[in-house]
């Protein structure tokens, strides 16, 4: 009978950690997703800042 009422205690505590890294999981994925779109933007205006400045008039160099 101990023994099983420990198994319990132990089944708990490890669910509760199990629960722990679902939390985590969830929070670091939510912010891997924000990093990758703030690293979206940041590309995104690179290569426009970068066309703009391919587009602009080149001064001829005497």
């Amino acid at each position: 009978q101990g023994s099983i009422e420990l198994l319990n205690i132990q089944l708990r505590e490890i669910t509760d950690e199990l629960e722990t890294c679902r939390y985590n999981n969830s929070q670091l994925q939510r912010e891997l997703k924000s990093l990758n779109e703030r690293h979206s933007r940041a590309i995104q205006k690179s290569a426009d800042d970068l066309k703009s400045k391919e587009d602009e008039p080149s001064v001829a160099k005497i």
